[in-house]
């Protein structure tokens, strides 16, 4: 077993995430400039880091972004769940009813961002998103994706086909 320093920039980790073909770790939580502020205890954090060549030592970020995070907002946002899959990165909060938020993974950067359809009732019929690991995600060989999120409130598994 080896113990590895918490690498920068963070000074809680909250998730992580390694992917063994690219020898890649993305890790999530606070940092000093986005601290913990005890909003729930259950978040990811407010930050996300990739790390490249992980396995050779390397403990420095290749990018950095913040999560969606606004406890200001109603409903506050807060990211609880991470899923990684194929060239994108996806997110999900506590209280934002089942909206998922995707990302490039190569960079970080937003793609975009959905809300449940009325299929499924929309927002009003869908509960919170308040479990660590509530949201999963593939990537098929069509290059489309298939994410599913679980939220409590309702009973509902959301799965949304998307085709960037």
């Amino acid at each position: 077993m080896e113990t590895i320093a918490l690498p920068a920039p963070f000074t809680t980790v909250r998730r992580l995430h390694y992917d063994v073909a690219d020898d890649v770790m993305y890790m999530s939580g606070y940092t000093p400039t986005a601290p913990f502020d005890n909003a729930y205890w259950k978040e990811a954090g407010k930050v996300l880091a990739r790390y490249d060549r992980w396995s050779t030592g390397n403990r420095t970020a290749t990018w950095t972004m913040l999560l969606p995070w606004d406890t200001t907002a109603t409903p506050a946002v807060t990211t609880v769940s991470l899923a990684f899959a194929g060239d994108h990165i996806f997110t999900v909060g506590v209280q934002t009813r089942g909206q998922v938020w995707a990302w490039r993974a190569s960079d970080g950067s937003a793609v975009g961002n959905w809300l449940p359809g009325s299929n499924v009732g929309g927002v009003d019929r869908t509960g919170w998103v308040d479990l660590p690991y509530g949201i999963s995600a593939v990537r098929r060989s069509t290059g489309e994706y298939l994410v599913n999120v679980e939220e409590d409130l309702f009973n509902k598994v959301l799965l949304y086909r998307w085709a960037p």
